[in-house]
């Protein structure tokens, strides 16, 4: 029987998280994620970098210090002010698994997971379709 209190993700799920550019380190939220990609979003943007490249998304634990709780390995595919769409490379299990704790501890739908990364990119647009609606 599913647990009531889970829900389909409707607002941006914001986990602490950190984005490894060949050693320089950038802390940011998570906004969305699935075992495709996830987007994230920068703390502060920095000013001089490249992002069309190979990365690593480290999640971070409890307010987002300390060692990093999961790495995932992946390519940024897609940039937008503070943004960046990530693909992943070869999720593990162990990765998997640590997704779907983490959707577990947001109470979030399990089956959100089989999101691919163009997906997330178009509830992105509508959160900001949404907000500049509310705005008006």
């Amino acid at each position: 029987m599913p647990n009531p209190r889970r829900h389909s993700l409707q607002l941006p799920l914001l986990t602490h998280a950190e984005v490894e550019f060949r050693g320089m380190n950038c802390g940011g939220v998570l906004r969305d994620v699935s075992l495709s990609g996830a987007l994230f979003a920068f703390d502060q943007p920095p000013h001089d970098a490249t992002f069309l490249r190979p990365c690593r998304l480290h999640l971070l634990g409890g307010n987002g210090a300390g060692t990093p709780t999961t790495t995932f390995n992946g390519l940024v595919v897609h940039v937008a002010e503070d943004m960046l769409g990530i693909k992943f490379i070869a999720v593990s299990e162990k990765e998997r698994l640590a997704l779907l704790h983490l959707f577990d501890h947001h109470l979030v739908e399990p089956s959100l997971l089989d999101r691919d990364l163009p997906a997330l990119l178009k509830h992105l647009v509508s959160l900001k379709e949404g907000t500049a609606k509310n705005a008006s």
